[in-house]
């Protein structure tokens, strides 16, 4: 279903947290994640798609909602590809929550589509 024109691709740092929303009037249906860690020491990078925004410190406190799509372990400095064949929905309103306990640099790519596609978070909750 997606449009060339509608192609979605950031890259974002992260440290602690860091989400992505879908821009205003769309709903945003991601495909892959690529996690770039650039930290040595072993941790986890969680996907979740959340409503809020990131608190102080790692993860919880300023998110409602929160359902993990991905949790990937990372033993040391690497790169994993993470896809949501499915595509994994983000509705308006909504966000991408990454939480990462270092540092990374995290790729987003997926579509967009008009938010009338998924006019409320409880009508896409069965997306991705």
């Amino acid at each position: 279903p997606a449009d060339p024109v509608n192609l979605y691709t950031t890259e974002v740092q992260v440290n602690i947290c860091h989400t992505i929303a879908p821009p205003a009037g769309h709903v945003l249906v991601i495909t892959s994640v690529h996690e770039n860690v650039q930290d040595s020491y072993p941790s986890e990078m969680k996907l979740q798609r959340s409503v809020g925004s990131c608190p102080n410190g790692f993860g919880g406190g300023g998110f409602s909602s929160e359902v993990l799509k991905d949790d990937t372990w990372h033993p040391t400095v690497d790169s994993q590809e993470v896809t949501f064949p499915s595509g994994l929905v983000i509705p308006t309103g909504g966000v991408l929550e990454i939480d990462w306990n270092g540092d990374a640099a995290v790729t987003v790519n997926g579509y967009l589509l008009p938010a009338s596609y998924c006019p409320t978070i409880a009508s896409c909750l069965g997306g991705g």
